[in-house]
């Protein structure tokens, strides 16, 4: 066993010296929050309105090896993630909390082609549509093929198949997940300006018939998002315009038809970063759901975090699904004077289609404003920390599409300590 042992040790090191590239990094990453109005109004009851304190954190160890010359790239990424104190310290308990959270192998056919098999993060542009989602702990990956162009322009091809389990027959597919998805991501800069193209094809099973048993009721439903981003940089200004649409079914079968348009203008100038822009995300009418008709657009699995707000209002965890869309006009100013940074945030919110209360009055568009500010301070280039605090007020608008109490002020505070040392790392 011991003979054994040392060999594969000794195996894993000739790999090593043979490649071009191996590294071996980590992160540790707690955050304290205080919620209280986090994702929502407050309920009006004060029995219920008790503020949450907790600590949760991420553990990783990042491997990478690179070898050209045997035409393979393969990536690792192993995570643990947990709140603090979520499980008793002496006993030994079953839990979900460790994971493998990348685990790729990538076929290098040519410096400008590849294929990238296995668990993996697909961020394509500013992540809207597809993104990591790394300010939640636990990130997103998707178990996908990924066909990879970088030449005279990008070009990102992606498939995944998704099952809850190895079966003889078809079987119910549980899990909030897309059934199956391809996509294709076309990118070129030319002089000042970058554009992209996506079509994403989105696969969600559903009921199709109650009265069969079994996967014989179920059925696989399709959408389709379609759209471009154009940015404009060119000396202290820049520009960003995207649109998307989609089509064809939503995840319980209702015809879906729905868009998402957003428009900025970025001034940049030294250690500053001045941003003024807007995002209207369509909305369906309580008479257009009432048809069977969803015309609320979806963002699927973009990173939500970034859009709309850190408080978390909007198209993050579920929540504002059956909405009555976005309109959301912001400004945010960075300043960079390293190694401190600090932003702040303004954000005023309000529908797309026309709300009534409980009486069937119609209620004002607006749903209220949200403020945020975030600081950093980067002590090494390795330890980062950073925290932020944000504030809601939202409008009898808001209570009503969204529950909670429109009198009280919504509020998160949080605290970061970002630790990313590299182990090791040999490239030749």
């Amino acid at each position: 066993m011991h003979k054994l042992l040392l060999l594969f040790i000794m195996s894993g090191i000739s790999s090593i010296l043979y490649a071009q590239e191996f590294k071996i990094d980590g992160q540790l990453r707690p955050r304290l929050e205080v919620r209280n109005g986090f994702g929502q109004l407050r309920p009006s009851a004060p029995a219920a309105d008790q503020t949450a304190a907790f600590i949760s954190g991420r553990t990783r160890l990042n491997f990478l090896y690179n070898d050209a010359g045997n035409k393979v790239k393969f990536g690792l990424s192993l995570q643990d993630i947990r709140v603090w104190g979520d499980h008793p310290q002496t006993t030994l308990e079953e839990n979900n909390n460790f994971g493998i959270h990348e685990g790729w192998a990538a076929i290098l056919f040519s410096p400008e082609w590849d294929l990238k098999l296995g668990r993996q993060e697909i961020n394509l542009d500013n992540a809207r549509i597809l993104g990591n989602l790394d300010w939640a702990q636990q990130a997103r990956s998707h178990d996908a093929i990924l066909l990879n162009y970088s030449g005279v322009f990008n070009l990102k091809a992606g498939y995944a198949l998704s099952a809850g389990k190895e079966s003889l027959r078809k079987e119910i597919y549980t899990i909030r997940n897309y059934k199956n998805l391809q996509f294709l991501w076309l990118n070129k800069k030319i002089s000042h300006i970058t554009i992209s193209l996506l079509f994403l094809n989105n696969g969600m099973e559903y009921t199709k018939d109650s009265s069969q048993t079994g996967a014989a009721g179920r059925a696989v439903a399709y959408s389709q998002t379609i759209g471009a981003r154009m940015e404009f940089r060119k000396a202290l200004l820049g520009f960003n315009m995207e649109g998307y649409y989609q089509g064809g079914k939503d995840d319980v079968h209702h015809t879906l038809s729905a868009y998402d348009l957003i428009a900025e203008a970025v001034v940049k100038p030294d250690k500053w970063q001045v941003t003024l822009g807007t995002e209207i995300l369509s909305g369906t009418a309580a008479t257009t759901t009432a048809q069977g008709e969803n015309r609320s657009f979806n963002p699927l699995y973009g990173t939500n975090h970034k859009f709309n707000g850190y408080l978390d209002f909007f198209y993050v965890g579920g929540r504002y699904k059956d909405n009555a869309g976005l309109h959301d006009i912001y400004t945010t100013a960075v300043y960079m004077p390293d190694p401190f940074s600090i932003e702040a945030g303004l954000h005023l919110f309000n529908t797309m289609v026309k709300v009534v209360d409980k009486n069937g009055d119609q209620l004002n568009r607006y749903l209220g404003m949200e403020a945020d500010i975030v600081a950093g301070y980067r002590l090494s280039p390795v330890v980062n920390v950073q925290g932020g605090f944000s504030v809601l007020s939202g409008t009898a608008t808001l209570q009503t599409v969204a529950g909670g109490d429109k009198n009280k002020l919504s509020t998160w505070g949080w605290l970061a300590v970002n630790i990313t040392p590299t182990f090791l790392h040999i490239k030749k």
